[in-house]
């Protein structure tokens, strides 16, 4: 039985991100009078903006209570190192930022150089826009986290790129996630494990050293309108993760390895695209980011 549509709309968070005057003023300039300057291993509890780029010997920022926005100013929060090797548990001996609250925003930065640059642990409903989160074990990681929004940022030359691990809901669209690395095991761009109801849609999955999509034990999600290409392979999914297509749109995603013939010019494929384990894409696009023309 095929799996249900999802509406996008219902995993949609929409928090307006509108800085305001006094930060677009401050930001980029030392910590003003009588302001405390953000220092590794801080704890934040109220919106902060970062003034400067910090190096940090292990973990960066934590963020543990509801609500609160922190904007990197354009900043870079670089770690020490990846660390060993701690697979399959997660490589948390050093964090870049660390979200266990709900509704936190996090935006306009670079994570790199840690064990895991982003993660969110239990979180609910927080927006990631604008990171870059790189050279890290993981890039983005999602553990548990519900309603989340990963919109235009960019997780690159990471051994796992965006891992999502038992979370639910939650959105990932216009994002670059490119050049993971293999270092036994890795190289995965987007790795999904145990999680429904996501829709991913309109990013670029590029030169990942192995799969571009890796999908273990996930249902219902949705996952349409990506470019995905250079991967090795493109794509696999053990279970048959839900859609690989809108269809409402009848569109899917492009591949670039699709071998197939449009003999009709309407720049969907003839046969579907068959993906590696289970499931197919009924509506391969022909064009390269065709969703943009």
């Amino acid at each position: 039985m095929a799996a249900p549509a999802i509406d996008p709309r219902e995993v949609l968070m929409r928090t307006p991100l509108v800085p305001t005057v006094l930060a677009l003023l401050l930001a980029g300039s030392s910590p003003a009078a009588g302001e405390e300057a953000i220092r590794c291993g801080a704890v934040l509890t109220r919106d902060t903006v970062l003034r400067q780029d910090l190096t940090c010997p292990r973990d960066g920022l934590t963020i543990a209570r509801d609500g609160v926005t922190l904007d990197l100013g354009g900043r870079t929060l670089r770690g020490h190192g990846l660390g060993a090797w701690t697979w399959p548990q997660p490589q948390l001996s050093s964090v870049g930022i660390r979200v266990t609250a709900a509704n936190v925003v996090i935006r306009n930065g670079r994570v790199e150089n840690f064990g895991t640059a982003v993660f969110l642990d239990r979180a609910q409903g927080t927006r990631i826009e604008s990171v870059q989160a790189d050279e890290s074990f993981y890039g983005i990681y999602l553990r548990e986290a519900q309603r989340t929004v990963v919109t235009r940022s960019t997780v690159r030359e990471n051994v796992y790129g965006l891992h999502i691990a038992q979370s639910h809901a939650n959105l990932v669209e216009e994002n670059t996630i490119s050049r993971s690395y293999y270092r036994s095991p890795g190289g995965y761009g987007i790795f999904m494990a145990q999680s429904t109801r996501n829709v991913i849609r309109r990013n670029q999955v590029l030169d990942n050293a192995n799969q571009g999509f890796w999908l273990v034990e996930c249902r219902e999600n949705q996952i349409y309108h990506n470019t995905i290409a250079g991967n090795s392979p493109n794509v696999s999914d053990d279970t048959g993760a839900g859609l690989w297509h809108s269809p409402e749109l009848r569109q899917g995603n492009f591949w670039d390895d699709y071998r197939g013939t449009d003999a009709d010019g309407d720049g969907i494929g003839d046969t579907p695209y068959r993906i590696s384990g289970q499931g197919e894409d009924p509506y391969p696009l022909i064009r390269r980011d065709a969703w943009r023309q």
